[in-house]
């Protein structure tokens, strides 16, 4: 029976234990025979059906836990930290430093941090045009805001969504810096 093709034969599930049947061996009655090695057999797929299963538990699964809260805090929640964590975080944000003239980015920019920050610790640090203690935070590209032209930081390289933070030190006082090439990337 070698080279014959047939049920059976090769290295399947069974292996060798399974005697290899000709083709011509399976009928249909007497005398019809039926070549099958081109018919497949219908698979079910499961995939679909665990899919579908998997996602009906979702609900019992906490998500009602969320539905108080708008989508935008749901993406960005900001929780209160621990009292005794506050103190030592407040002192690393005591202001926002942003220019005046802003456009819409970085008004977003600002909007956002504040809003972490004040969710974070309680309440939003003060702005600022101009750094007046130790702890600011300014933001800004180098286009929006002379303070951040002039520290001279090589900016460009990090490319137009491209962002840079460091801790620094500006006018003397203790900072951290969000710089960009464009508004977007302090946005980012």
């Amino acid at each position: 029976m070698s080279g014959e093709r047939g049920i059976g034969a090769g290295s399947g599930l069974y292996g060798p234990l399974v005697r290899m049947v000709p083709l011509t061996a399976i009928s249909r009655g007497p005398g019809r025979t039926r070549d099958r090695s081109m018919e497949r057999k219908p698979r079910r797929r499961w995939g679909p059906a665990l899919v579908a299963a998997a996602l009906s538990f979702l609900p019992g699964l906490g998500v009602h836990a969320v539905w108080a809260e708008d989508g935008y805090d749901l993406w960005l929640r900001y929780r209160p930290l621990a009292a005794e964590r506050v103190p030592a975080y407040r002192a690393r944000a005591t202001e926002l430093v942003a220019t005046a003239e802003q456009g819409p980015v970085l008004a977003a920019a600002r909007s956002e941090l504040r809003r972490g920050l004040g969710g974070l610790l309680g309440a939003p640090p003060p702005l600022s045009p101009v750094v007046t203690r130790d702890g600011a935070v300014v933001i800004g590209s180098a286009r929006s805001s002379p303070l951040i032209a002039r520290l001279g930081l090589d900016l460009d390289r990090l490319g137009p969504e491209g962002y840079l933070l460091r801790s620094m030190e500006l006018e003397g006082r203790t900072t951290t810096v969000i710089a960009a090439p464009e508004d977007i990337g302090v946005l980012y």
